[in-house]
């Protein structure tokens, strides 16, 4: 894999040799994720959008199949906000709803939340935080219209409320 270099000097090769580790570890693709996503998130930090994207882009399929919840929360937040920075709003929130359903699916409500704190960011980034409530009110009544919203038992709308009241109190 050629990756461009980054804006910033990296420590000679660190980033290789985390990934080099990963090839010695066990034979089981998630193994070799956790690595790639550490790196890939340092790249970003340091504001290496191409080389955290490439890192991540094809991993996916394997963190969302059986990967552990830390490469999902880095990976998903990782590439929405590479996105965000890209002004690719539709792409990012489409990631968001992939990480949700996939935090859903496997029975995960601290990507759930992370998921529902990053789209609050994403929205008022999105409305230069200029009325956020009206931004993030119509997304909570579109996703009632579509039948998204989960019932009042579930975790997530119980912290619903807190995040509204942060963001508009």
């Amino acid at each position: 894999m050629h990756l461009i270099s980054c804006a910033y000097p990296l420590p000679g090769g660190w980033h290789w040799n985390a990934l080099d580790i990963a090839q010695f570890a066990p034979r089981k693709p998630p193994a070799r994720t956790v690595p790639a996503c550490v790196v890939a998130q340092v790249f970003y930090q340091e504001g290496c959008l191409d080389q955290a994207e490439a890192l991540l882009r094809d991993r996916l399929p394997v963190i969302n199949a059986n990967g552990p919840i830390e490469c999902a929360l880095r990976a998903y937040l990782v590439l929405v906000r590479i996105a965000r920075q890209r002004k690719q709003y539709d792409f990012a929130a489409l990631l968001l709803r992939e990480a949700e359903a996939l935090g859903e699916r496997r029975n995960w409500p601290r990507l759930v939340a992370a998921c529902l704190a990053e789209r609050i960011s994403l929205l008022l980034y999105r409305a230069g935080r200029q009325k956020p409530g009206s931004s993030l009110n119509t997304s909570i009544v579109m996703q009632s219209r579509t039948g998204r919203v989960r019932p009042p038992t579930c975790e997530i709308h119980r912290i619903q409320p807190c995040a509204l009241s942060s963001v508009l109190g």
